[in-house]
C-alpha cells in the first residue's frame, strides 16, 4: 500500500511537472509570436506603420481613332478607310466599331473590326473595309464615326 501510495505521488508530480513544462512553452511561443508582429516596436511601447509605396498602374492599351476617307463602292456598299493609333502605355487588341448614315437617319450601316496581334503603344493600325448601308443608301451618307476600346 505504502508503495502504490508512492507512485501515486509520482504519477501526479508528473503530470504537473508536465503541465508546468507545457505553460511555460505556452508562454515562449506567445511572447516570441507577439514581438514577431510589432518588429516596428521601439521599446516605448509605440509602433509605426510602414509608408505605403506609390505602385506603378498596369500596362493599359488606349486608342484614338479617325475616319481617314470614305467613298461609295457600289448603291448598298461603303469604302471605309480608318486610322487607329495606340495612345496608352501598354500594348492591345483594338476593337472598333464603325457607323455611318445620312442626316435623316434613313439610310446607315455599322461594323465592328478588330486587330488580331497586339498593337505596341504609339502602334499605328491603318485599315480599309466595306460597310453595307441599308436601303442601298451608300451615295448618300454623310457621317462616319469609329470608336475603338
Amino acid at each position: 500500500m505504502a508503495e502504490e501510495r508512492k507512485q501515486n505521488w509520482f504519477k501526479r508530480h508528473k503530470i504537473l511537472s508536465t503541465l508546468l513544462a507545457l505553460f511555460i512553452i505556452f508562454l515562449i511561443i506567445g511572447a516570441t509570436g507577439q514581438d514577431s508582429k510589432n518588429k516596428n516596436s521601439q521599446g516605448t511601447g509605440s509602433t509605426t506603420k510602414p509608408t505605403a509605396q506609390p505602385s506603378t498602374p498596369p500596362a493599359k492599351a488606349q486608342y484614338g481613332a479617325k475616319i481617314t476617307d470614305y467613298m461609295p463602292v457600289n448603291p448598298a456598299d461603303l469604302k471605309v478607310y480608318a486610322e487607329v493609333t495606340n495612345t496608352g502605355n501598354g500594348a492591345g487588341k483594338p476593337e472598333c466599331t464603325i457607323k455611318a448614315r445620312d442626316d435623316s437617319y434613313t439610310y446607315s450601316g455599322f461594323d465592328i473590326v478588330d486587330y488580331n496581334t497586339d498593337l505596341r503603344p504609339s502602334g499605328i493600325w491603318s485599315f480599309a473595309g466595306d460597310l453595307t448601308i441599308t436601303k442601298q443608301g451608300a451615295n448618300y451618307v454623310t457621317q462616319v464615326t469609329i470608336d475603338c476600346k
